[in-house]
């Protein structure tokens, strides 16, 4: 049996419908037993269970072999400290004291390249175990390095643990969505007016399902393996995705230091209005020109993980938007 949590979340979805798709038994972790638009027609075993919830934790691993941890807390907004800590760090912690309890036998745990110290510009990205919180930018990212700290302590009490580090995911089934699902769906529907042309290594959410399911078959515990895509500028991705909706692309391209100060005062409407997802913030122009070079060859030699195209990730995006109506 495997176990997702987070199973109505945009990774966590697509990883339950990969694991179907596989002839593969699921049991999905969901924090309440409302209907979830991500769930609709799948057929699996839903458990209701919350990750601060030790207890309901271990009723969810009962008699299961492979957990996959997808659970937690996204955000490029600044602050939030306690809300991440207790998700990501406190909720990681009670998924793996549940997996040692019920002799799960292999946990998959989605991290974050976020959590990566940055590279020299121009350097690649690798692999890494070692997270200093002092060279990382945002609590996000410190948040899901504790995380991962975290479990691989648990691979010392007996607990098989390969942690996997997606990029920027995007693709269908972005029922959220996403800040770049939303960004797409702008540009489909003529609603970006500008663009800030920073860059990033965007993957397909689907490349993402599978790389956690080669890593719970292949990886070996105690290692990191980046699940990125291709790296592209945001003028390439917003002009792809316009040409590949018969749109006119945005013309006009904010410089930093303008799109920068916006996003301060962005963070005044964002928080007048939380319900609004935000897309614009400090944290999000900072990861847009930081280093976003990364080396997949760890992944793809040890698990044959092999990404699709951004080309065909946005085209199948555009679809699914269609095929529901937000496009």
């Amino acid at each position: 049996m495997n176990a997702v949590t987070g199973a109505n979340g945009f990774v966590g979805n697509v990883l339950v419908r990969e694991l179907l798709a596989q002839g593969k038994p699921v049991r999905g972790l969901v924090r309440s037993n409302r209907p979830y638009a991500a769930l609709e027609g799948l057929e699996f075993e839903r458990v209701q269970a919350d990750l601060g919830d030790y207890e309901s934790l271990v009723r969810a691993f009962a008699g299961v072999e492979t957990v996959f941890h997808a659970a937690g807390m996204v955000t490029i907004m600044p602050g939030l400290w306690k809300e991440l800590y207790e998700a990501n760090v406190v909720g990681t912690r009670n998924v793996i004291a549940a997996c040692l309890a019920c002799g799960v036998r292999r946990l998959v745990y989605t991290s974050s390249v976020s959590a990566l110290p940055e590279a020299a510009p121009g350097q690649p990205m690798r692999e890494s175990r070692d997270h200093p919180l002092e060279h990382l930018v945002g609590n996000y990212a410190k948040s899901k390095a504790m995380a991962t700290r975290e479990a691989f302590q648990a691979t010392e009490k007996g607990l098989e643990v390969v942690a996997v580090m997606p990029t920027a995911v995007t693709g269908p089934f972005d029922f959220g969505p996403t800040a770049t699902g939303d960004m797409l769906q702008k540009v489909a529907r003529r609603k970006l007016p500008a663009l800030v042309n920073g860059a990033y290594n965007f993957v397909d959410v689907r490349d993402v399902a599978l790389g956690h399911i080669l890593a719970a078959e292949k990886g070996k515990s105690g290692e990191v393996y980046i699940l990125g895509g291709e790296r592209m500028t945001v003028r390439e991705l917003v002009d792809l995705t316009a040409r590949l909706a018969g749109q006119r692309s945005p013309g006009l391209t904010l410089p930093k230091w303008l799109v920068q100060g916006l996003s301060y005062g962005a963070l005044l409407y964002y928080w007048t209005f939380p319900k609004v997802s935000p897309t614009l913030t400090p944290y999000a122009i900072y990861s847009l020109f930081a280093n976003s070079h990364f080396d997949l060859s760890k992944a793809r030699n040890e698990l044959g993980y092999c990404p699709r195209s951004v080309k065909e990730c946005v085209q199948d995006s555009l679809d699914w938007m269609r095929e529901v109506g937000r496009i």
